[in-house]
Order: structure tokens, then sequence, then C-alpha cells
């Protein structure tokens, strides 16, 4: 059956097509999900272009998700690129320049739902940091910590100056979830469960991912693809505690998972190096 010919592109199809053009790969990670550089797509984006045969694996020989390969360009791909040239091609630098100083505003209706939710806006502010400022009220999220910021841009995960302590904990998770970034992962995965176990306090003795004996046990972490893929099926919000406990309030909460391939080799890890209790 003959495939549905491509209708027009859209922006993002035509600015990933046009990447691909310059000679990136689109990787798929393991659960799935593709990649372009350091930034996540839309799954849909993919789709289109597969099935329109706009893109095509690398090596056709190895599955898409192997590591190494990947997605690229195809002939058909690159014939629709050039026939759907940009909106903007030909714009001046001047007026590219106002579209992006435009693009970064705030919308009337970012406005008014951040008005209607209670928040003082600064007259400075950005499109990106009203919408944190609106996912930190509705997500009754605290604002992060200096070391969570210098952790974030040590993984290269975006944050704004109203960026919540839980939004940037996912967006930390999902830049180590990248192509090629096992040992960011592993490493990040290693210091929750560190600090989990040693207490999360801005005085313990590991202070980031990045600390010498994090890096060391985060290579041999990242070499049991068991351990690996387990920790990959970790959310955020299950890094932030693991197990079960009891609040105050007497009600029963559930963290991360302690019976897990990737725990156990963190656990294993880390008592070989310190004296921690489980």
């Amino acid at each position: 059956m003959e495939k549905r010919r491509a209708k027009k592109l859209t922006q993002m199809q035509w600015e990933t097509l046009n990447t691909l053009r310059n000679g990136a790969i689109m990787t798929v990670d393991a659960d799935n999900y593709p990649w372009l550089g350091d930034s996540r797509l839309l799954p849909s984006v993919r789709y289109f272009l597969t099935d329109n045969d706009l893109v095509t694996r690398l090596d056709k020989t190895r599955p898409v998700a192997a590591k190494g390969n990947g997605l690229i360009l195809s002939e058909k791909g690159l014939s629709l690129l050039m026939d759907q040239p940009p909106k903007r091609m030909g714009s001046s630098e001047t007026d590219s320049n106002k579209s992006t100083k435009s693009s970064n505003l705030p919308t009337e209706r970012q406005l008014a739902f951040a008005s209607s939710l209670g928040l003082e806006i600064p007259s400075d502010v950005t499109a990106e940091e009203v919408s944190d400022l609106i996912s930190a009220r509705l997500d009754n999220d605290t604002p992060a910590t200096e070391r969570l910021r210098s952790i974030a841009a040590l993984y290269g995960a975006k944050f704004t100056r109203f960026t919540g302590t839980e939004q940037l904990a996912a967006r930390i998770l999902n830049a180590a979830k990248r192509p090629t970034h096992e040992n960011d992962l592993a490493a990040w995965f290693i210091y929750n469960v560190y600090c989990d176990l040693a207490g999360r306090t801005d005085n313990s003795l590991i202070s980031g991912p990045h600390h010498p004996t994090i890096k060391e046990l985060a290579g041999q972490f990242a070499a049991d693809k068991t351990a690996l893929g387990s920790a990959r099926r970790y959310d955020a919000q299950e890094l932030r505690r693991f197990g079960q406990w009891i609040e105050a309030d007497g009600s029963q909460r559930h963290g991360g998972s302690k019976r897990t391939a990737a725990y156990e080799k963190a656990i294993k890890l880390l008592k070989d190096k310190f004296a921690l209790g489980d």
C-alpha cells in the first residue's frame, strides 16, 4: 500500500529536516523517544517524518535505537525541504532579532492567568519565566536551590530564576536520559540514592553528581545495562525519596522502589565506598 503523500511541513517539521540536512542525526533512546542533539522531539514529529519517508536509517541493517545509529535526511525529505522554504527566509537580521525578542515576551493569556493566581510579575519577565512561575504556583513547588541550579547547568538542563525544585529535578532527569549520556544518568541516579540515605542537607559529604567518587561509581553503574535500563524507568518524583514512610499526619507515602536492579546496584556501589545505612 502506497504511503500518503506528505502535507505541507509545519515549522517544527521543517526545522527538524533542515537540521538533518546540516549533518545532524535523529537518535532514538531506550524509551523510544526521538532526540535531535540535546533536544527531545515530539514523537509525532518523528512518526510524520518516517511515515512519509522523509528520513531513513543511517545503517539499515541495525535497529534505529542501536548505539551509533539513527535517522538521517532521505532524498525525498531533501526534495520536500527545498520545495518548502521557511516563511521568514530572506528577512533581515534586524527583523530576525525582533522576532526572537517578541517570541520571548509573555502572551496576554499567560499574564492574565498568572494574575488570576495572584502572582506578581516583574516588568522584565520572559514567557519562559511566566510559565515557570505558573507551574510553581500550581504544583506548590518551592524555589530551586543554588545547588540544584548548578547541577542543572552541569547537565545542560534549562531553567529560569523562577524554576521550582520539582520542575528542575524533572528537567535534569530528562537531560540525563538523552542518548549517549549514560554516565550522566548513572551519576544522577546514584547521587539521589546517596542523598536519600545520607539525608538531603547542604552539608552532606557529596555535593552533587559531579563529585569524583560519584563519577567513578557512575562508570561502573553505566557498564551494567540491566541497572541502567532500570534507572531509565524511574521518574523525577520517585528519585526524591525511596521506599515507604509515614508522614506526621499518619498517612503512608511511597517513593521510588528499592526492589529494582538500579537501586540494588547503586546501594552496593555506595556501601563499598561509604558507611551508609539501609
